[in-house]
């Protein structure tokens, strides 16, 4: 039996015997790419166990959790029925569910079995945010944005629902909006505080095929906004684009003096950039 081999087997093993989530991690990096069906067994057999009584075997789902995750790049078409067990499962602990990690990995799981499932799932967990981690509805906004699924992102930012995290991650997944709907968020979100949703919908306007079209949104910005770190953000991510319009809207000669904040990020941003 070669080393490799040995080591499979000695991670099948410590992978049995596993009794918290860092023995589990432990196990499965002995395992590395191996394919070997029994990896499956033991993971699906453990993770039944632990849910036939998981308050008492498995209290804050963390070894469910992590059992969904070493599934990964292992998963067959016979894990959905468990995996969407996973999906569905709610474990409130004092005032918080102690189960939305797990949804989260199961999603992730999932969409590499069955990614159309996945999806329907994901758009039912996306307004499913935990107050401290948005998931499992950050992973649900992720894989919508992945496999382009235009609607149910539109449909969260339009109703203006959902924690800061996740609207930016829907913001960023609508590229493939008509500039028509684009154009009436920017109306919805032209007075946005909120940082991480700013860089969310810059995402989406600077990723936007047709982001000339939003060149006077984004000058307003740019003179409005108190924020330095978002106006490096947004002047940095103009030069990455190299879009012509954009760029010529950087080298206006009303912009900001060169020693003052802007004046100097804007500097240093075309200093990398040819003359025009």
């Amino acid at each position: 039996m070669g080393d490799t081999e040995a080591q499979v087997e000695l991670g099948i093993v410590l992978l049995g015997r596993a009794k918290n989530p860092e023995a589990i991690a432990s196990a499965v990096g002995m395992l590395g790419e191996s394919a070997d069906p029994r990896i499956r067994q033991v993971i699906a057999q453990k993770y039944e166990t632990l849910n036939a009584e998981p308050r008492r075997r498995d209290s804050g789902c963390f070894q469910r959790t992590a059992l969904v995750r070493a599934l990964r790049g292992r998963a067959i078409v016979d894990d959905i029925p468990w995996l969407e067990t996973a999906l569905w499962t709610i474990e409130i602990i004092g005032r918080f569910d102690a189960a939305s990690e797990l949804r989260a990995a199961a999603l992730v799981t999932m969409n590499e079995v069955d990614g159309a499932l996945a999806c329907f799932h994901a758009v039912r967990l996306l307004s499913d945010a935990h107050e401290m981690s948005a998931e499992p509805a950050l992973t649900a906004a992720r894989l919508l944005r992945m496999r382009e699924q235009l609607l149910p992102l539109y449909g969260l930012v339009a109703s203006g629902g959902g924690p800061p995290e996740v609207r930016a991650e829907c913001l960023r997944g609508l590229t493939g909006l008509p500039v028509s709907l684009v154009t009436r968020l920017l109306g919805q979100y032209r007075d946005e505080k909120d940082a991480t949703v700013l860089v969310g919908l810059f995402d989406l306007l600077l990723g936007h095929p047709s982001r000339p079209v939003f060149a006077g949104f984004i000058a307003s910005f740019l003179d409005r906004t108190p924020s330095i770190d978002l106006y490096r953000f947004v002047v940095n991510s103009i030069v990455v684009s190299r879009d012509p319009v954009l760029i010529a809207l950087l080298r206006r000669p009303d912009g900001p003096g060169e020693d003052s904040p802007k004046g100097m990020v804007l500097h240093e941003a075309l200093r990398l950039m040819p003359p025009p």
